[in-house]
């Protein structure tokens, strides 16, 4: 095993300063020290060239150094500027305090980005870990391959699920590398948001167990609603007329020359996601004992503002949800959650029928089959409304509350321009609170530990449903959703069998989970940020 070296300062003989340089066992790689020292774009996978849709391979070792001082690409994709990226984009980010020692043992935290599964990426410019690095962790971002080279599913081909086997491939990388940078490759907390928290579940269900120690969850888990089709992958390709034959010489000779922009434009309106290929992920877990696995989740209190923010119709949603998933439904039916719902704020009551059937009630029931498996669970509610609510910022969104992705700008450096200077009190307090309490739970396992300043936060349990509600003011609620789960319990218990849409993965729920598969499915149709 590589010895650890790790010189913060290099003089030359001209006398000029050089980055800090890293000696991983995947060779030198040098960086840079700013307010933090960060080593950008290291490439963990590589491409197999000829076919950008099959397993990438292990990056070769550095036999010379590795510049790591520049910001990398992203993965190719299609969004509001157009096409971007490159299909060589394998690469990961690593960001460390600049006092640090190659026996520092620091923990780690690797964040997976959003995006719907179709765009993103983990660089510098959209998530700065400024705001966490300085509570003495270690922090690093990955870059996977998104929308059709990350999620176009024909297993049959060997082509499935290629952005989650790249998300593996850099935790591989991170487990035997980290330690050269002063990480501790025994302590390692994966987190992320939306489509990442959703990878994270996989990965908790499917992936390699000693990979990371411990999870957070934000805004997004799997309960298998993101897992159906409307159009199988191979029907779909034939219809954009890339197919005439389903065979291997066709593919190679076809698919994998076809000028990647091209390929992302022709699909930009498709939603690929991860599939049941049978391999990576099949219809029961793998993973059935998380013992030695702790996990904090959550979600906002108005998650739904960010997919309702064009509509002005909100009574007409939930015909729309329920009609979509279910057959044979009633107008009864339909006025049932009206009347559930109603508090005569039409637009309120539709965002919370929302967040609650969307994460509120998906998490509960994922919760549930954590604990059922032995894991350690906290759990909170993100309700804070300030300044730095990124999402709310960002797209000009007006209602009280948070929604999907704002906790973020308490935990990032996100695009600084949008937020107001200097920081309100509370704000500065609210970021205090987040960085801290996530970076315990990387430290020690738990958001608050025992001689901790902050208030305290229970685990969450069968019988003790705690969790934090994350607001102006910080509290301890106690099963503050039992009426709503009691409620869609219910409705599920008696309407679970006329669902529409797959199986799916078998986490011993009943057949009422069809439900919110449907539900997903439109809900990725207005992409997971």
């Amino acid at each position: 095993m590589c010895a650890l070296i790790y010189v913060l300062l290099c003089i030359t003989a001209c006398g000029a300063v050089r980055g800090p340089l890293a000696r991983p066992a995947a060779g030198p790689v040098r960086g840079l020290a700013r307010d933090f020292t960060m080593f950008l774009g290291v490439p963990y996978g590589k491409i197999q060239e000829g076919d950008y849709f099959i397993d990438a391979l292990p990056y070769p070792t550095f036999t010379e150094e590795f510049q790591a001082t520049k910001e990398p690409v992203k993965c190719p994709q299609h969004n509001k500027r157009g096409f971007e990226g490159d299909i060589h984009c394998l690469n990961l980010n690593v960001y460390t305090p600049n006092n640090i020692t190659p026996n520092s043992k620091l923990p780690v935290m690797v964040y997976i980005h959003g995006g719907g599964f179709s765009e993103g990426d983990g660089n510098l410019r959209s998530y700065s870990p400024k705001l966490l690095v300085k509570k003495n962790v270690i922090v690093v971002t990955i870059n996977y391959r998104v929308g059709l080279h990350g999620f176009l599913c024909l297993p049959y081909l060997g082509v499935s699920n290629q952005g989650l086997k790249d998300q593996q491939l850099a935790l591989k990388w991170i487990k035997n590398n980290i330690a050269a940078f002063g990480g501790d490759d025994d302590n390692i907390t994966l987190f992320g948001h939306s489509a990442g928290s959703i990878s994270i579940d996989i990965h908790l269900l499917y992936g390699q167990d000693d990979l990371f120690n411990k999870a957070i969850l934000q805004s997004g888990n799997l309960v298998s609603p993101i897992l159906h089709r409307d159009v199988e992958d191979d029907e779909f390709i034939r219809g954009v007329g890339w197919y005439g034959v389903l065979s291997e010489v066709f593919w190679t000779t076809d698919m994998s020359v076809k000028r990647t922009s091209t390929m992302v434009i022709q699909t930009k309106k498709r939603k690929f996601q991860p599939c049941i290929d049978g391999e990576f992920i099949t219809e029961k877990p793998k993973n059935t004992n998380f013992r030695n696995k702790r996990i904090m989740i959550g979600n906002t209190n108005k998650e739904m503002y960010f997919f309702y923010k064009n509509t002005t119709d909100y009574t007409s949603k939930y015909e729309e949800f329920l009609n979509y998933s279910f057959t044979g439904i009633e107008s009864t039916d339909v006025e049932s959650f009206k009347t559930f719902y109603s508090t005569g704020n039409t637009k309120d009551d539709a965002v919370r029928f929302g967040t609650d059937i969307a994460f509120s009630y998906p998490l509960e029931r994922s919760v549930r089959y954590y604990l059922d498996n032995r894991a350690t669970v906290f759990r909170y509610l993100f309700s804070y409304d300030g300044e730095r609510n990124y999402v709310k910022i960002r797209d000009n969104i007006i209602g009280e509350g948070a929604t999907h992705g704002d906790e973020l700008g308490y935990l990032f450096g996100l695009r600084l321009k949008l937020f107001k200077l200097p920081l309100d009190v509370q704000d500065h307090r609210m970021i205090s609170f987040m960085t801290t309490a996530w970076t315990n739970f990387a430290k020690y396992g738990e958001p608050t530990p025992k001689g901790s300043s902050l208030p305290s936060w229970p685990k969450y349990e069968k019988n003790n449903k705690y969790l934090l509600n994350i607001g102006s003011e910080i509290q301890v609620l106690k099963d503050p959703f039992s009426n709503c789960i009691a409620f869609l319990d219910d409705f599920y218990n008696q309407h679970g069998a006329n669902s529409t849409g797959t199986t799916g993965i078998d986490l011993k729920l009943n057949n009422a989970d069809n439900f919110l598969r449907q539900f997903f499915v439109i809900l990725l149709g207005s992409v997971f940020h």
